[in-house]
């Protein structure tokens, strides 16, 4: 492979790669926004519901109307832990007597659910999703930053989309470029023919 064969193939695969990002940045953007806005979220309003209905049904039971105690809760709410966040309130008091929430993680809604068990406040919300592309914690800055992690778990996600989007681009601009270039080379020999039937018709 000459020096212009190789510069050309380069130069078509930074161009891919760039395109790859750009197609990743936006169909990456839907895929996130869908699974954290719409899937998440109605998992977590799920597990509020079962939390409401397992209160509901043990309400008048004798195991709930003893005193409870913080290892209680923790134990109960444990099955939550960084999916759903919960704040315990007793006697009214503000500062929450007892609650899982992750302070790493925003906060979508502070309290959709809210259970009355004697003198215990139970309050449940609901986990926002992580930003998609707003540095420095955005998924996507994260996956830039880390391509010797773009085969983990966390990132084969957003790798493999890229990966199949740079391939299809560098393969349909080869496609042009090597159709483009027959033509071309087509349009010459048959101008060239031409003129040689020009020269032998005038000879």
């Amino acid at each position: 492979m000459n020096n212009r064969k190789l510069k050309f193939h380069i130069i078509l695969l930074l161009a891919s790669i760039l395109i790859g990002l750009i197609c990743e940045l936006g169909y990456g953007k839907f895929q996130h926004d869908r699974y954290w806005n719409v899937t998440i979220y109605r998992v977590q309003l799920t597990q509020i519901e079962y939390v409401d209905s397992f209160f509901k049904l043990f309400k008048d039971k004798e195991m709930l109307k003893s005193t409870l105690n913080k290892n209680d809760f923790e134990d109960v709410f444990k099955p939550l832990s960084k999916k759903t966040p919960v704040w315990v309130y007793k006697d009214n008091d503000t500062v929450p007597f007892f609650t899982n929430e992750v302070k790493e993680f925003k906060i979508r809604d502070q309290s959709i659910k809210e259970i009355q068990l004697n003198n215990y406040k139970i309050v449940l919300g609901t986990y926002q999703g992580p930003n998609w592309i707003s540095p420095p914690n955005g998924v996507f800055w994260d996956w830039i930053e880390s391509p010797l992690r773009w085969f983990e778990d966390r990132f084969i996600i957003i790798t493999v989309p890229f990966l199949t989007f740079a391939l299809i681009f560098y393969l349909i601009i080869l496609a042009l470029a090597l159709r483009t270039r027959e033509k071309y080379l087509s349009d010459k020999v048959l101008i060239s023919l031409e003129l040689l039937k020009k020269e032998r018709l005038g000879a």
